[in-house]
């Protein structure tokens, strides 16, 4: 049986696809017929009539869905493309689920599309395909008890205001804490959540675990947190205006630093202090040294002093790095080997610095647990 082990690794657990009509070949035209009337003088939509939405769901639990409709390439253009949206989810990868919508792995998702002979799309095309509504996620290990205190603790740390909504669920069907409404959100509060996976999986996909996972994957203790980036604009507002397309996505590598802005949107009271230096830039590195852990910080720095082969430089970033580090080492350091499951998120969302106050111990320096072992891969 394989065990689950790719925790705290940032990975596409669904989307929405959107694709030229002119780029697909239809197969069931049911989810084109009828669809749309245009005054051929000037463009203008006289009568609209949505095609049927396909959708799918196998035996197994899987679940597809399909439809076309009508957009301006342009606001003020009187253009309009029709367009394919394809629903995909990485329960299409059967008993890979685990991975995520990889570039190793989207060839098994792209092939189920077509296998389903509903459309049929080249390669090419399923990876140059806009990409909509996409949830990414982490997990993380987590028995059910250590998981609802955590749930306990995050609540308590939610910042929100009367437009947010923050609820808690603890039911046979699941446990974890849900930010906002996926249909409510905005770009700076998007929706977001913890659940126990390991629980959602037994009680809400048991055709699907019972198919694809049991006795083959160990997936006990498993928590997940996931987020959603509904379209460009939230693409945008977290700095990653060149991810448009799905191979574009596949390609990203920095999804951690999104992770930790969409969890400090949520959790952590932002604090202004007057800035340092009339230097911009000083003021934002001061702040990647408040953030990043120790093992962060020393990968830059080395990374660094392997761009320069003068001493002169090679002299300044050392200077620079002990002037930020006076101090913290140690209580980095210390922050690094505390091993539960609070702290273990704490520093994969960056936040070691805030101090948080456990539930169980009514403490706010959380203890160490000695069967806990840390991932030493972890965060290099």
């Amino acid at each position: 049986m394989t065990k689950v082990n790719n925790f705290y690794v940032p990975k596409v657990d669904s989307l929405q696809l959107r694709i030229l009509l002119s780029e697909v070949e239809i197969i069931d035209t049911t989810l084109i017929d009828n669809m749309i009337t245009i005054h051929e003088a000037t463009g203008e939509i006289v009568k609209q009539k949505k095609g049927l939405e396909y959708k799918l769901k196998t035996e197994e639990g899987i679940s597809f869905g399909f439809k076309v409709s009508q957009r301006k390439a342009h606001p003020n253009s009187p253009e309009i493309n029709s367009e394919l949206y394809v629903l995909v989810n990485s329960k299409h990868l059967k008993g890979r689920y685990f991975e995520g919508i990889t570039k190793d792995n989207v060839d098994i998702i792209w092939e189920a599309v077509n296998s389903l002979n509903v459309i049929k799309i080249s390669r090419e095309a399923f990876l140059r395909s806009d990409i909509l509504d996409v949830d990414l996620c982490i997990d993380f290990p987590a028995n059910t008890e250590e998981f609802k205190e955590n749930m306990k603790r995050l609540q308590k740390l939610a910042i929100s205001t009367k437009a947010d909504r923050v609820k808690s669920f603890n039911s046979e069907k699941n446990i974890g804490l849900e930010l906002n409404d996926r249909n409510k959100s905005t770009p700076a509060k998007t929706f977001a959540k913890f659940y126990h996976k390991t629980t959602e999986l037994v009680n809400n996909s048991t055709d699907f675990q019972e198919k694809y996972l049991k006795d083959k994957i160990d997936f006990n203790d498993i928590g997940r947190f996931e987020f959603n980036l509904k379209n460009r604009q939230y693409f945008r507002h977290y700095g990653i205006h060149g991810v448009k397309t799905l191979k574009q996505l596949l390609d990203f590598d920095t999804a951690k630093r999104v992770f930790q802005e969409v969890y400090r949107n949520w959790f952590v009271q932002r604090e202004y202090r007057q800035g340092t230096s009339d230097r911009w830039y000083l003021t934002l590195l001061e702040e990647f040294y408040e953030v990043c852990n120790l093992g962060q910080i020393h990968e830059a720095q080395n990374r660094a002093l392997a761009r320069y082969e003068t001493k002169k430089p090679q002299e300044n970033i050392r200077k620079n790095y002990h002037t930020n580090m006076k101090g913290k080492l140690k209580q980095k350091a210390e922050e690094y080997t505390e091993i539960s499951l609070a702290r273990q998120l704490d520093l994969f969302f960056g936040v070691v610095n805030t101090r948080t106050y456990d539930v169980r111990t009514k403490r706010t320096d959380l203890g160490i647990d000695e069967n806990i072992k840390i991932d030493k891969t972890y965060p290099y």
